[in-house]
């Protein structure tokens, strides 16, 4: 009982001292002259594509053949690819998008189902035509969107390169960690809605906020603008309780394409977790869930590979950008 308490009181003085450490560097940055100018959509250099899933706003840079489709996590936006996305286009077409609901999409169309991005992106390549296999590349939820897809549609898919997967099965991280771990580092649910309450009151868009240490300056305004609107977090939160449910990761044995996992450094995320309070015990609960999930995505490839950022914390794709468009690069053989 008393290991319980230490435990609770170590994870909530290390929260606290973190989350004042974060508002301490926001207000500095927002008084020192770092205030960003309002987005300029021309950054974005979208389109509107008509599906029969839906209108989707898309990013397109590069040639067409081949084709490298970004998929965003959870609560993202197609720009913050952008480091990646014009690091590709110098070999290859890339896509980038915004899932329905997030950004410039309009809300998805009925309830938010495990299934509803894949299909939304098998209609999104209809609809611009593409005939030959793709390279997805998925952040976060977006990694298991990847797997999912490439499940379903494997004549579609050349290779996955999956950057930092969400945890796959988060009943099984509930059921092993200690409750506050879980609470407090694993579950979003409670972030996401203290961040749509900082959106509604207008925190988010006066103190210029956004999630990230690490995001281009050119993009940070439109990062700002995302996170200052409510109904992102709206379809964030129907998102994350569809990803929520056991066994999201079960098409992983599917798998018969190459697929190369980008994890950041695990020096790096371990310091994080204890920075944010978490006992080194639990600690090593994570990175181990982490490690079987990992094993099971490989096991079914037919060209594994799994590489660590030496740079990254957690955000790989703002972090270290290159090496994702290296893995891309080997994938097609460039």
């Amino acid at each position: 009982m008393k290991s319980k308490l230490r435990t609770r009181l170590a994870l909530g003085c290390g929260t606290l001292m973190a989350i004042a450490l974060v508002v301490f560097i926001l207000i500095v940055w927002y008084l020192s002259a770092g205030r960003p100018a309002p987005c300029d959509n021309e950054v974005l250099q979208g389109e509107m594509i008509d599906t029969r899933k839906g209108a989707l706003h898309v990013v397109r840079m590069g040639e067409e053949t081949p084709l490298v489709v970004l998929e965003s996590g959870l609560c993202a936006l197609s720009i913050e690819w952008l480091p990646v996305q014009r690091g590709i286009a110098r070999f290859a077409g890339v896509l980038a998008y915004d899932r329905a609901g997030y950004g410039l999409s309009p809300k998805a169309r009925g309830p938010r189902r495990i299934d509803a991005p894949v299909e939304s992106l098998r209609a999104l390549l209809d609809a611009i035509g593409v005939k030959r296999p793709v390279v997805i590349v998925g952040h976060d939820s977006g990694a298991i969107y990847a797997v999912n897809f490439a499940a379903r549609h494997p004549s579609m898919v050349r290779g996955l390169v999956l950057v930092d997967p969400f945890p796959a099965d988060m009943p099984k991280y509930k059921l092993e960690l200690e409750a506050a771990v879980y609470r407090n580092f694993i579950d979003r649910g409670w972030i996401l809605k203290a961040g749509r309450t900082a959106a509604r009151t207008g925190v988010v868009r006066a103190l210029k906020i956004t999630p990230y240490l690490h995001s281009p300056t050119e993009i940070r305004p439109c990062l700002v603008d995302f996170f200052s609107n409510p109904a992102n977090y709206d379809a964030a939160l129907a998102e994350y309780s569809a990803l929520s449910g056991p066994a999201q990761g079960e098409y992983a044995a599917a798998l018969r394409v190459p697929v190369t996992l980008i994890r950041p450094s695990r020096v790096k995320y371990l310091d994080h977790m204890l920075f944010f309070g978490v006992p080194l015990v639990e600690a090593r609960k994570i990175e181990a869930l982490r490690n079987e999930y990992d094993i099971r995505l490989l096991a079914g490839s037919i060209a594994p590979l799994r590489v660590e950022s030496e740079l990254a914390t957690n955000m790989v794709h703002l972090e270290d950008p290159d090496i994702i468009v290296r893995a891309v690069r080997k994938m097609l053989g460039r």
